[in-house]
């Protein structure tokens, strides 16, 4: 069984490579209320990374290392953003956590597989990240759309996004022109 622990929100970094681009802060806020009224449902996931002695989070995990025998640890985010935020919102110190301990790259392919059910995906972030997953890790069009549960024509098409005229990105993004309605 999974172990939930409490981390400090202070010690939990977003990745670099975020996948999600906007979030209403309306929507947050509401969030963040519910999270002080209810406590929080579910926790969020992290992975742990190495702290620098300067205090820069090193690129690699701890592997194979049981948490308890490495100090100075700060995590990354791999599910939870906006339940991170609305903990911070909140004023929050701490957060219900479940680590897993994997590598980057595992990290990054998590984190997409988790957006990839979500409704609220925008086309061209998601474009963007599929980019990232294969400029970064060197991923195929086929281990992304496996992992991500598209379909290979899907992670396709999202790239082809990306060669469209820079009028019609922000509208497809704001979903006031539909996929099928920009590729014409």
């Amino acid at each position: 069984m999974t172990e939930i622990q409490e981390i400090s929100v202070d010690l939990i970094d977003e990745p670099k490579d975020q996948q999600r681009i906007g979030v209403d802060e309306e929507k947050l806020q509401d969030l963040a209320q519910s999270i002080r009224v209810h406590g929080l449902l579910n926790p969020i996931h992290v992975r742990p990374v190495r702290q620098h002695p300067e205090g820069r989070c090193a690129p690699s995990m701890v592997s194979g290392v049981p948490l308890d025998h490495c100090t100075h640890f700060r995590f990354e985010m791999i599910a939870g953003s906006r339940r991170l935020k609305a903990h911070k919102l909140a004023n929050l110190a701490v957060i219900k956590s479940i680590v897993l301990p994997v590598e980057e790259l595992e990290g990054d392919l998590l984190r997409a597989h988790e957006n990839s059910f979500r409704e609220d995906v925008d086309p061209i972030a998601d474009a963007i990240y599929i980019t990232r997953l294969q400029e970064k890790h060197g991923k195929s069009v086929e281990e992304i759309a496996e992992c991500m549960n598209y379909s290979v024509t899907k992670v396709r098409g999202r790239l082809e996004l990306l060669t469209y005229p820079d009028y019609l990105l922000q509208p497809i993004a704001q979903g006031l022109i539909s996929l099928g309605a920009a590729s014409w």
